[in-house]
């Protein structure tokens, strides 16, 4: 027992020593810079911990004190520089030689033990994920038919006059799992109840993973990893899931009968190195992890915001309806959807799923157009504080459904107000060269699946009340243990 207490008070003052050694590191380099909090290492270390709670005090802090300037904010053994305005769009705007999204998502994720190095420092997957948004509305009638199916299967309700309580963030998980793995592979992956367990648990041990690496000193990562980590067996267990399908896709590319999907354009740009199933097996779980952790933050939040006002149901019921009885269940008519569309985009201003956005590490010494210096290996991101700036919302505290809805009327703003489009005031998506392409097709998913639920259902809280959302470092995610109400609206028969 003793010497258990001795190991532990030894790896303590090893982790100490190391985040002290950092810290002052990082400071010396970064001292020129404004801070919000203690510069001193050890007050610095108190602040890290509770950054990781109060995040967006601190950037609210920077921000009232700063505006546009520069400014840092304690990380757990390292200080993180924040930019707006003018530098934001500055920096979004520079080459990959100069700053690097990818080498920047590696460390915060310390890819090597969770994404996988690999998959960031050889991105054969970009271009086909780009190739894929051009082409999303050509996967509608699939992934509808898919919604259709996965929300009857998920939403059980026995009598269509009665409320039944459901945890939609389970729910609407599956949903979305099984509407992604049809678009991106078809049948053969996206019912396959296993798979998508496995699916679904990928991106939560990705980001515990991430968290418990990033607090542990270098040295000892390779030993975390073994006592925390079950990556490596979700891995494992998608691969034997996926290499029957990848399989089979080599067997029709070599007769060139394959199909016209993602899964299937992997196999023909992985270069030699990467083309091997444990490999395919792992980016497509990646892929996965981009698909499923954001969209389903953003259905939540919006059916979170939704329920809590059902006085908005009448007015996007009926959009639905006139769009559909015109155009079908079709494209273009989600298209159409400009009321849900603005419902989605407000959920994502007002309530947001990540507060830092547009991640980049300098990959060079760089001097800012303010006179800024950043040194080499710097980690810099922006808020989503200009959601909240009145200089570019009316109202910014004041949740407005139809705030987008409108601004289709103005001149000026209506190439603003589609839920894809961004720019200063709308950061959710990113900036610059690296806007985050699976937007297309998450705002065509995110619509058909809220327009299908607003036809077939009405729900609600309880209370009337949307529940506190639940807050870690810059994630920011509806309640996972509330429960939504449900009533089917048409009866249907047995």
């Amino acid at each position: 027992m003793l010497s258990s207490w001795y190991l532990a008070i030894g790896l303590f003052s090893l982790f100490v020593f190391y985040y002290a050694q950092k810290s002052i590191q990082r400071h010396l380099l970064l001292s020129h810079i404004p801070a919000v909090g203690p510069q001193n290492w050890v007050g610095s270390f108190f602040a890290s911990i509770d950054h990781l709670f109060r995040s967006r005090q601190y950037m609210e802090a920077g921000f009232s004190k700063y505006g546009n300037r520069p400014y840092k904010i304690p990380g757990v053994g390292s200080w993180v520089v924040v930019v707006n305005g003018a530098i934001m769009e500055e920096i979004a705007h520079m080459s990959d030689e100069a700053v690097s999204v990818g080498e920047a998502i590696h460390e915060l994720t310390r890819a090597e033990y969770t994404l996988g190095s690999n998959i960031l420092r050889n991105p054969f997957h970009v271009p086909l994920v780009t190739r894929f948004a051009k082409e999303h509305h050509s996967v509608f009638p699939d992934i509808n038919e898919e919604i259709v199916s996965a929300l009857s299967d998920f939403i059980k309700l026995s009598y269509c006059d009665e409320w039944t309580g459901i945890n939609i963030c389970d729910v609407m998980l599956h949903v979305i799992a099984r509407t992604a793995n049809r678009a991106f592979a078809g049948l053969s992956l996206c019912r396959d109840e296993g798979f998508l367990q496995t699916c679904m648990k990928f991106p939560d041990e990705i980001m515990k993973v991430a968290v418990i690496m990033n607090i542990t000193p270098p040295f000892a990562r390779p030993l975390a990893a073994k006592l925390f980590s079950n990556i490596d067996a979700l891995v494992d267990k998608g691969t034997s899931y996926i290499s029957e399908v990848l399989k089979e896709r080599r067997e029709l590319q070599d007769r060139g009968k394959v199909p016209n999907d993602l899964l299937s354009w992997m196999l023909d740009a992985a270069p030699e190195t990467e083309n091997t199933i444990p490999s395919l097996a792992r980016r497509y779980l990646v892929l996965n992890f981009a698909a499923l952790h954001t969209s389903t933050g953003s259905l939540n939040h919006t059916l979170y915001h939704l329920a809590a006002h059902p006085e908005w149901v009448d007015v996007l019921r009926e959009e639905v309806v006139t769009v559909t009885e015109q155009l079908g269940w079709t494209y273009e008519a989600i298209e159409k959807m400009y009321r849900i569309d603005s419902l989605i985009k407000e959920s994502l201003r007002y309530s947001g799923i990540a507060w830092a956005t547009m991640e980049r590490k300098t990959m060079q010494p760089l001097t800012l157009s303010d006179g800024t210096y950043i040194p080499k290996g710097t980690l810099i991101f922006t808020t989503d504080l200009p959601h909240r700036d009145p200089s570019k919302y009316d109202d910014p505290q004041t949740f407005d459904p139809w705030r987008f809805y409108k601004m289709r009327n103005s001149d000026n703003l209506a190439s603003s107000a589609p839920l894809t489009a961004v720019g200063p005031a709308f950061v959710t998506f990113g900036r610059g060269r690296h806007t985050c392409p699976g937007r297309f097709f998450a705002a065509m998913e995110l619509k058909t699946i809220i327009a299908h639920i607003l036809l077939d259902y009405d729900i609600k809280f309880l209370d009337g009340k949307r529940p506190k959302d639940s807050i870690f470092v810059y994630q920011c995610f509806p309640n996972p243990k509330a429960r939504v109400l449900f009533r089917r609206r048409v009866c249907k028969s047995e």
